[in-house]
């Protein structure tokens, strides 16, 4: 048994309006996300080379020739990059977790968007009977913008 409740023409009009809006939104809020992403994949990028680059010197620059230690000195003098890549990474995996909050908001508003739009249809076709509480449509109907 269905508890959907029937809406009148006016009603459905005013959802497709309000699903429009919110997908204008919904695309802005995407936009918005992909460029966040972006510049943070970029930051990602940026940390890792300047840790790779750092790693390299400080190698170079330890002092002794066994390797091992120079590493374990390379890896105590990079320690601040290391952690401003970590850093990055979660930076990116934030900015992916909000880019795919944002794409499926813009997923929700367009079927909203197009259920509204085929409900109008029917009923102004004719294929579906516009319940009785609501406005005829067209001939005495409110002008509706579409």
């Amino acid at each position: 048994m269905s508890t959907m409740t029937p809406m009148t023409l006016a009603e459905t009009v005013a959802r497709l309006e309000a699903a429009t809006n919110r997908l204008a939104g919904a695309r802005q809020a995407l936009l918005t996300a992909e460029l966040a992403a972006l510049d943070a994949r970029a930051a990602l990028e940026t940390a890792e080379a300047a840790l790779a680059t750092a790693t390299l010197r400080a190698q170079a620059d330890a002092p002794g020739t066994n390797e091992t230690q120079r590493k374990a000195h390379a890896l105590a003098a990079t320690e601040a990059g290391r952690l401003d890549a970590a850093r990055a990474r979660g930076g990116v995996l934030e900015a992916e977790k909000a880019l795919a909050g944002c794409k499926a908001e813009l997923r929700l508003a367009d079927d909203e968007r197009r259920t509204a739009e085929a409900l109008v249809g029917l009923w102004q076709t004719g294929v579906l009977p516009a319940p009785a509480s609501s406005v005829p449509y067209p001939a005495d109907g409110p002008d509706i913008p579409f």
